[in-house]
């Protein structure tokens, strides 16, 4: 019995011996699978431009890309006093919002964009209402166009009538339209009302083709150019710096060789400031320009710098040729008169603000008046462009200069007395 347990009691510390040397090779033997290394976070935030809807105290939208591998959030700064800025995320996008600028100065928030541990942040400067306005006049008015003809020998007939919209001038309401289609000009803003007349669809002579009627608001205009506190530089991939920078036909043309030496010296003597150097442009047009070939439409620059000057549309194709020169947008503005007489100015846009009205002719006829930055007149504005691309049924590129009053097109298969008569007054 004792050799017995003797034996037990050795197989029972060889099997604990074993098992020792068992586990002690487990532990040093095999090697414990690799731990994959914790994700790097990724947080990209796509910049805003200086020059972007946000910051014009009439309001805007931008939309900007956020680029993380995490959940992202956005928020900002201060709440409780930035609720003229709102924030949208959605499908890693993020739009900004922001309302009118009713204050008396500039306004900022910082919107902080947060993923896991990293932050970005940037802040948002609205810039303050500089455009002061105040009612002038308030009216209905209409305007028709009626076609005579003494023989119906058309192959086409196309019709257009320009159509006026709300702008910092004038509110347009209870617009009302017959006898065509509302439409609008690519790449612009420009309304109009259009008409497409066949030989089989010609109406008789005398009758109404097309007809506007709506109710003008107008206001007088004063810009506070106190009140600039900073200049955006305009975002060059804009399609404002792309439409109106440029050549129009040979009408603008901001490298005009002998304009050049003006340009330059008054550039030089502005310092290179916009508002400035727009002043000195407006002065020297104003004074050096004389009222010439009224009610003849534009005329190449080439023409209106040789013959030294122009009407009212013409000495504002000088001043806007010499600032699109050095890159600052500038355009016509194409109005009507309550009287059924027209009228053209100009204006220039300034990044961060907006569009400046500017009339030099006003200066040339009176010269102690001030009309940079302001105006007075309860004229209609018709169109703020000149060469308004406009197609017809079959997709053919039309070109309407001005629009200021109608434009109309027309083929025909015989020789025939034409007219068109337009009518404009009070409701």
């Amino acid at each position: 019995m004792k050799r017995l347990l003797t034996l037990l009691t050795y197989l029972s510390v060889l099997f604990s011996i074993s098992c020792s040397d068992d586990k002690s090779d487990i532990n040093n033997n095999t090697t414990p699978p690799d731990t994959p290394p914790a994700p790097s976070e990724i947080l990209t935030v796509q910049a805003l431009k200086d020059d972007n809807p946000l910051i014009y105290a009439s309001g805007g939208s931008a939309t900007i890309n956020i680029d993380s591998n995490t959940q992202w959030q956005a928020n900002i700064t201060e709440p409780d006093n930035c609720d003229w800025l709102h924030l949208s995320p959605a499908n890693g996008k993020l739009t900004l919002t922001t309302d009118g600028n009713t204050t008396t100065g500039d306004r900022e928030a910082t919107v902080v964009i947060t993923a896991g541990s990293l932050t970005k942040e940037f802040s948002i400067k609205q810039r303050q209402n500089i455009f002061r306005r105040n009612k002038i006049s308030e009216r209905k008015v209409f305007t028709q166009l009626d076609l005579y003809y003494d023989q119906n020998q058309f192959h086409r007939f196309i019709g257009v009538l320009p159509v006026p919209s709300s702008n910092i001038y004038q509110d347009i309401e209870e617009l009302n339209t017959e006898g065509g289609t509302l439409l609008t000009a690519p790449d612009n803003e420009t309304r109009y009302l259009r008409c497409i007349l066949d030989n089989n669809s010609i109406p008789a002579s005398g009758t109404t083709i097309l007809r506007e009627e709506f109710k003008v608001t107008n206001y007088s205009v004063d810009i506070d150019f106190d009140a600039i506190t900073s200049y955006a530089e305009i975002d060059t991939e804009s399609d404002i710096y792309k439409n109106y920078t440029g050549t129009a036909f040979d009408i603008i043309v901001p490298d005009f060789e002998p304009m050049q030496s003006v340009t330059t010296q008054l550039w030089q003597e502005a310092n290179g400031n916009i508002v400035n150097y727009a002043m000195l442009c407006y002065l020297y047009v104003a004074e050096n320009m004389q009222y010439l070939n009224p009610n003849t439409g534009l005329h190449p620059l080439a023409a209106i710098w040789e013959n030294g000057g122009g009407d009212c549309g013409n000495q504002a194709t000088v001043f806007i040729s010499m600032l699109r020169n050095k890159g600052i947008p500038a355009r016509h503005v194409v109005m009507v008169r309550p009287d059924d007489t027209a009228h053209v100015r100009a204006e220039f846009f300034l990044a961060g603000y907006g569009w400046i009205p500017v009339d030099p002719n006003a200066k040339n006829m009176i010269p102690e008046g001030d009309f940079f930055g302001k105006i007075y007149s309860d004229e209609i504005v018709m169109n703020r462009d000149i060469g308004i691309p406009i197609q017809d049924s079959e997709n053919n590129d039309l070109i309407a200069e001005l629009l200021q009053v109608y434009a109309f097109w027309y083929w025909i298969y015989a020789d025939m007395s034409l007219e068109i008569v337009r009518t404009i007054g009070a409701m």
